[in-house]
């Protein structure tokens, strides 16, 4: 795990786009926000993202999974169905309402377990 990863936030609302953005700025990230499914398919063609936090309820939600799917990126899906996250192609999930140590706990796990099965 490298604070030098980065790692995008695709959600419809922007409010919470940049909140989440800003937590895991602050955590040492660089961090990206999309708010349509076309940015998002945009910003992930043209920028290698370590992780992704994608919000299930974008419209193309399915459609960045199976983009993201093509890479090595982490897929953390925040949703209010996990099982059918996971399905689609999420390789975690939170559920909503995020608390903000659940997210970075989360990332810095996922991105750890990156890291340990790279070497």
């Amino acid at each position: 795990m490298k604070k030098t990863d980065k790692i995008i936030v695709i959600d419809n609302y922007k409010d919470l786009a940049t909140t989440y953005a800003s937590i895991i700025q602050k955590s040492g990230y660089t961090a990206d926000t999309a708010q349509t499914g076309e940015e998002a398919m945009e910003k992930t063609c043209t920028n290698h993202y370590a992780l992704a936090i994608i919000d299930a309820e974008i419209p193309d939600s399915t459609r960045i999974l199976q983009n993201l799917a093509k890479t090595k990126t982490i897929k953390i899906v925040i949703t209010d169905f996990p099982e059918e996250a996971i399905l689609k192609g999420a390789d975690a999930c939170l559920t909503k309402v995020v608390k903000p140590k659940d997210l970075l706990f989360l990332i810095e796990k996922m991105l750890k377990e990156k890291q340990t099965t790279n070497h």
